[in-house]
């Protein structure tokens, strides 16, 4: 009995490590057709829709900084940011590219925006050091940018160092706030 329970739960193992292994490897051709559904979902605001897709996509190119950013976007444009979006965006800034082709599968890098989602992700899950620091890159990555969105991002330093300096009176402030 013991031994048929092993070999029982030995095949249902091998039956599910298969599956996991041939879903994991995706032709090129497949890959490509799924990245263009979850782009596709993205550029219509479906960032919902684009994520089970781009899990797939990750879970077969684990290496691929678009992807890694387009789900961490995904997750932070629904508010679902966690502990798992924070490592995707630190893996899509490490494949950051001033050259980066939005769109384009063949591309692997990830735009200067990892900087600021990751940053973003950070504050939100309470790692203020580490955001200012990616703020900090973005800045230094975008020269370009709009002085309005320069000043968002240079007020989010500043309120993150407030929070560091002195946690209490930036929630007495966002308290008085809401209150308004």
């Amino acid at each position: 009995m013991k031994t048929l329970r092993t070999i029982i739960s030995t095949l249902v193992m091998t039956v599910m490590v298969m599956n996991t292994v041939s879903f994991a490897q995706m032709s090129p051709y497949k890959f490509k057709q799924q990245f263009d559904v979850a782009f596709g979902n993205i550029l219509e605001g479906n960032y919902g829709d684009a994520i089970p897709v781009l899990e797939k996509l990750h879970l077969s190119d684990g290496e691929h900084g678009q992807v890694a950013f387009l789900l961490a976007m995904c997750h932070v444009k629904t508010d679902e940011i966690s502990s798992e979006t924070v490592k995707l965006l630190n893996l899509a800034s490490q494949n950051f590219s001033y050259y980066h082709q939005r769109g384009l599968v063949t591309d692997k890098s990830a735009p200067a925006k990892a900087w600021f989602y990751l940053a973003q992700a950070l504050a939100e899950t309470q790692q203020s050091k580490l955001a200012i620091t990616a703020y900090r890159n973005y800045m230094s990555c975008v020269p370009l940018a709009s002085l309005d969105h320069k000043r968002t991002v240079v007020y989010a330093i500043r309120e993150l160092r407030q929070k560091l300096e002195n946690p209490r009176s930036v929630m007495s402030s966002a308290i008085a706030s809401s209150e308004l």
